[in-house]
């Protein structure tokens, strides 16, 4: 089973644990504000040097007008589309985070069993978004650029098209007959799949880049995306909500989640631990959770 933690105040945990809700941010307004950017021209430039590169006699035509379809995709569809982040750490119990995430001897530490985050696997109250957890890569440009090869390369591509020349010959359709209807629609459904999934691989990428200055972070979050950028249907919008923080708005969307996938709660360094606790145990006892309470084990003072 997957763990990830998050770090939070008293007052946003009585909210989470109340509600069964994060408010996830606009991904514009995290704390790195070169997010989503950097990633999204880092996959833009790998897209059309494979492109530019591509000479392949019998593929290459084939190829070249996919990777165009790809950047038109990314530079229509990944800054217009809402986007937003729940973030969590891999890292239990750190100092780095008591510091960054939590008030000053008031921080608690919620640890989440990934596989249980969502009931049933999926959240039914994000209408119009798809919901991934990702790990965020910390790297400079060229790097992430490289690693962009393990998302999209000409051999996936390939890999996709044999499985489908597989599949069509399971079903009996011959992919090589020009003129047949049926055959000419399995080519387009194989087309917008191949397509769904290499912008899929490559906007879940861009949104889960940040710096290598923020690597302490060992973030694992939660992306929403919209699931459709030209929404007709006031029913496939997806839920936009405003706060306000340091004098500043906030966009943010609510995600609801299923309480009992919180396993255990850190209380983070502090003075009066045991009185913590007994408030944070007749807590869980109202909202009938179980999960282990703990003491930070770090040595940090707070005074």
């Amino acid at each position: 089973m997957t763990s990830f933690f998050h770090y939070t105040s008293g007052t946003a945990l009585l909210g989470i644990i109340s509600n069964s809700e994060f408010w996830a941010t606009d991904i514009s307004f995290l704390n790195d504000h070169k997010e989503h950017i950097i990633g999204y021209e880092a996959s833009l430039e790998y897209i059309e040097e494979l492109k530019e590169k591509e000479d392949e006699p019998e593929l290459g035509p084939w190829l070249k007008m996919l990777y165009q379809q790809l950047i038109t995709y990314l530079r229509t569809n990944v800054i217009a589309r809402q986007t937003y982040v729940v973030s969590f750490s891999k890292n239990p119990d750190s100092i780095a985070h008591w510091f960054s995430y939590c008030e000053k001897n008031q921080g608690y530490c919620l640890e989440f069993e990934e596989e249980a985050f969502f009931e049933n696997g999926e959240s039914e109250f994000l209408t119009g978004f798809t919901t991934i957890f990702a790990d965020v890569n910390y790297a400079d440009a060229e790097s992430f650029r490289k690693k962009l090869g393990e998302v999209v390369s000409k051999q996936s591509i390939l890999n996709i098209m044999l499985d489908s020349q597989r599949a069509a010959d399971l079903v009996g359709v011959d992919v090589q007959v020009q003129d047949d209807p049926i055959a000419e629609k399995y080519l387009m459904a194989v087309s917008n799949r191949l397509m769904n999934e290499l912008f899929s691989r490559l906007i879940v990428s861009s949104c889960s880049y940040k710096d290598k200055g923020f690597s302490h972070e060992a973030e694992r979050r939660l992306v929403l995306l919209q699931k459709n950028v030209n929404v007709n249907s006031a029913a496939e919008t997806p839920v936009m909500k405003f706060r306000e923080k340091n004098g500043a708005i906030f966009p943010y969307a609510p995600v609801r989640f299923n309480r009992n996938s919180i396993k255990r709660i850190i209380i983070g360094p502090c003075a009066d631990y045991e009185f913590k606790k007994s408030g944070l145990l007749k807590l869980l006892k109202y909202y009938n959770l179980e999960c282990e309470v703990e003491p930070s084990s770090s040595s940090l003072r707070f005074t």
